[in-house]
């Protein structure tokens, strides 16, 4: 038999095999479709706790046509996406014009569900600095 004291309280989640997740995207895109720049997927019996998430959108060179503009990081469960940070408009017709947009809170993604950054630029001509950053701590469930 198995004799254990419940007075003992559980690690905190970095005791419990913790390691650092980043998932980081700073380069310059022309335009471009919706594209997948950074997925992390948490594996079984393991949790992601997010610990901050940053975007920021800087425009190197102004579109002859400005259109949508879009950079996100949400978190996946299924089919449903909840989004961290996202920045959502028209690209600036504005050369060095930027925008941030950061996290709120701390969300936890469990086992199954993925952590994705993505951008889309719909104008016509120009160039997007695009910054997305991620910093998060994965450990056992």
């Amino acid at each position: 038999m198995k004799v254990t004291s419940y007075a003992v309280a559980r690690p905190a989640n970095y005791d419990r095999n913790a390691s650092s997740v980043l998932q980081v995207t700073d380069t310059e895109y022309t335009p471009h479709g919706q594209t997948n720049r950074g997925t992390t997927t948490v594996a079984a019996g393991k949790k992601l706790l997010v610990e901050s998430a940053s975007i920021f959108l800087l425009t190197t060179l102004a579109p002859t046509v400005a259109d949508r503009c879009i950079a996100t990081i949400y978190i996946l469960s299924g089919s449903t996406a909840c989004y961290v940070a996202r920045l959502d408009g028209y690209a600036s017709a504005t050369l060095y014009s930027n925008r941030t947009s950061g996290l709120v809170g701390q969300p936890t993604v469990y086992a199954g569900e993925q952590l994705l950054a993505l951008t889309l630029d719909q104008s016509t001509g120009g160039r997007i600095n695009y910054n997305l950053n991620v910093k998060a701590t994965l450990f056992d469930s």
